[in-house]
């Protein structure tokens, strides 16, 4: 496998076009990281993360990123399964709008319809 070097993300809006995801799907992650026993801080730096972008609302994290840290967490954690660890480190705000579209349908289905999907 090549390694991936990613430029540490600053939370500005980027030139490239790539897409993101919101931070606090990281900080979710983080925490699952860190429910191991391991800390997040390194993972994230080699992910190309700041850190401090967790703290932040509203801030993006390049979806390169994110992925380079789903692997770091699996390779850290030895757990192919981590991704099912997530649920218990998420909060109904995490995914702002998404969130609020699934807790005020019915149905999955009308809340996908809700948000256009």
């Amino acid at each position: 496998m090549q390694a991936v070097t990613h430029k540490p993300i600053t939370g500005k809006k980027s030139q490239a076009m790539e897409p993101t995801t919101l931070s606090s799907w990281t900080l979710a992650v983080a925490r699952t990281i860190q429910s191991f026993g391991i800390e997040p801080q390194p993972l994230l730096k080699q992910a190309g993360i700041d850190p401090s972008l967790l703290s932040q609302p509203g801030a993006r994290v390049p979806m390169s990123c994110m992925t380079r840290l789903w692997q770091l967490a699996v390779e850290a954690t030895g757990e192919e399964g981590f991704g099912l660890f997530l649920a218990e480190h998420i909060t109904p705000t995490a995914l702002h709008a998404f969130s609020y579209a699934v807790q005020a349908s019915s149905t999955l289905l009308k809340s996908r319809l809700t948000l256009g999907m």
